[in-house]
C-alpha cells in the first residue's frame, strides 16, 4: 500500500483532496472535512527511528484520530504505533508501506473521518 491508494481511497468515498498547508514540508498531506476545516488524517514523512522503528531515513506516516478500545487491538499489530507528534490518547500512526492488509487502515480512516465529523 502506498500514498496514492490512500489518496485515492479518501478521494473515491469522500471526494476529498488532501492540501498541503506547509511551506516547509510540502509533501505533508492534510485531509480535512470540507464543511469544519477538520482534520481526519495527516500524511508525512517522519525518521523511522521518532516511531522506534529500526532503521535509517524516514517512512511515510498517516496519523488517524482513534478512540482507546480500538487503538488496544490495533497497536499490537504490524505496521501500527503511537501517534507521532499527535494527542496519543486519541490518535494513531500508521505506517502504510509495513501493512499486509489495507482493511486495518481504511478502517481507521473511515473511523477517524466519522469522529471529526
Amino acid at each position: 500500500m502506498d500514498c496514492e491508494d490512500i489518496c485515492r481511497y479518501i478521494d473515491d468515498n469522500w471526494g476529498i483532496s488532501g492540501d498541503h498547508p506547509f511551506a516547509k514540508s510540502p509533501d505533508t498531506t492534510v485531509f480535512r472535512h470540507p464543511g469544519n476545516r477538520k482534520w481526519f488524517a495527516l500524511m508525512m514523512e517522519v525518521e523511522a527511528t521518532k516511531l522506534g522503528i529500526a532503521q535509517e531515513g524516514c517512512v511515510t506516516v498517516l496519523n488517524a484520530k482513534c478512540d482507546a478500545a480500538l487503538q488496544s487491538l490495533l497497536l499490537p499489530m504490524k505496521g501500527f504505533y503511537p501517534a507521532y507528534h499527535m494527542n496519543k490518547n486519541h490518535w494513531i500512526s500508521a505506517v502504510p508501506e509495513e501493512m499486509d492488509e489495507k482493511e486495518w487502515l481504511y478502517l481507521v480512516i473511515d473511523k477517524s473521518y466519522s469522529a471529526t465529523k
